[in-house]
C-alpha cells in the first residue's frame, strides 16, 4: 500500500549552488497536474 501512495506524489527538488541542504517537497499528483493545466489555461487565453 505504501509504494501505491509515493506512485502518486511529485516530488521537486531544489538543489542550491550554495553549502546548504537540498530541499524537497512533495505533492500529490492530481494537484500539481491542476497547477499546470490552470497556469497553461491562463497563459493561452
Amino acid at each position: 500500500m505504501e509504494s501505491k501512495k509515493r506512485k502518486n506524489l511529485f516530488t521537486i527538488m531544489v538543489v542550491p549552488h550554495s553549502e546548504r541542504p537540498t530541499l524537497s517537497f512533495q505533492i500529490p499528483l492530481l494537484a500539481g497536474q491542476i497547477a499546470g493545466f490552470v497556469i497553461a489555461f491562463v497563459f493561452v487565453f
